[in-house]
């Protein structure tokens, strides 16, 4: 600490801060494992004028999100989160994770339950989705390649439309989607033909 104490006091006039400070700070964020001593340091490290170059800081941020969801301060963390204006590619995924993980916590509470199920966690996400800060307007579209969507048909129609965890690797490593994506997948694909059964029988009882 003795050189970041020395950054600190070097960089108290400056408009802009030592970049080396900036990144032991970021350090020093990975390395506190207790909760109390990281709401500390970081509370320390954001009242003063250079709060906004720390929080540019990959870790920083990811501290000051945890930090208050550790406190069960999930409305500050979604300001934080939705505040994020850079897209770090893995810092914008972990925050995605992390803005998943608030509502789920939000949702068991709200329910009561210790878990949530696939489904429930899907439809959690869909009320939910992340804010524009993590999603910016070319990456938010969650449609797939025709090809993509094409074979997961054929696969659902053919093979079966609830694929074990084995067929879903599988498809994982074709299609290059993530598990939790082909999971969704499937239970959208199976409520849709629920529902296309449940409006064939009701157009058949009607028409009687």
């Amino acid at each position: 600490l003795a050189r970041w104490k020395f950054l600190l006091e070097a960089s108290a006039e400056l408009e802009v801060p030592w970049a080396e400070l900036v990144e032991l700070s970021g350090q020093i964020c990975t390395f506190l494992q207790d909760p109390q001593d990281l709401e500390r340091f970081l509370t320390f490290l954001l009242k003063g004028k250079h709060s906004r170059y720390f929080l540019q800081h990959d870790e920083v941020f990811r501290a000051q999100v945890v930090v208050h969801m550790r406190r069960r301060r999930y409305h500050e963390a979604c300001k934080v989160l939705e505040g994020l204006n850079r897209y770090s590619g893995k810092l914008k995924e972990e925050m995605v994770e992390l803005w998943n993980e608030i509502h789920y916590i939000k949702e068991r509470d709200r329910i009561r339950r210790e878990r949530l199920s696939p489904v429930q966690k899907f439809r959690c996400r869909k009320r939910n989705p992340p804010p524009a800060s993590l999603c910016p307007k070319e990456t938010k579209s969650r449609n797939y390649p025709s090809e993509v969507q094409n074979q997961l048909r054929k696969f659902a129609v053919e093979v079966t439309a609830y694929p074990n965890k084995k067929q879903r690797e599988k498809l994982c490593k074709e299609t290059r989607l993530k598990p939790n994506q082909i999971r969704n997948w499937f239970v959208n694909f199976r409520r849709k033909k629920v529902k296309e059964r449940f409006r064939g029988l009701w157009d058949s009882t009607s028409g009687q």
